[in-house]
């Protein structure tokens, strides 16, 4: 019987995370299967606050070349260009985010206060 019940807990969150992508129904530069967080790590950079961001996909899609708004962007960490690329008011994250739920890429940045990245494209790979 518990074996049941962990089968049906697993169909109803698959479900749950599927519906949140529109069916997982992607088009080309969709960024809404996307979720960005950052957090304090509790490291400081000569006195200055470390920030982690996450890009989390919440959809059976994969991303890649996902485009962030970066206007205004300023690190005191250097942040390796294999991971995020700067230009001008736009980042491009250099990680594929694969196509399965909770997948995500990461990088670190210094500076005072979070800053607001949001998506604004990226390539969709859906099954």
């Amino acid at each position: 019987m518990a074996g049941m019940s962990m089968k049906i807990m697993s169909i109803v969150l698959f479900l749950a995370l599927v519906s949140q992508c529109n069916g997982n129904m992607c088009e080309e530069g969709d960024v809404s299967g996307l979720n960005i967080t950052q957090t304090k790590t509790g490291r400081q950079v000569h006195g200055i606050n470390e920030w982690q961001v996450d890009i989390i996909t919440h959809c059976l899609c994969s991303y890649s070349d996902v485009v962030l708004n970066c206007s205004g962007f300023k690190t005191l960490e250097p942040i390796d260009p294999s991971l995020l690329r700067i230009q001008g008011k736009h980042c491009i994250l250099k990680q594929e985010i694969f196509a399965y739920p909770l997948s995500s890429a990461s990088f670190k940045y210094a500076w005072n206060t979070s800053f607001p990245l949001n998506a604004l494209s990226a390539r969709t790979a859906c099954p």
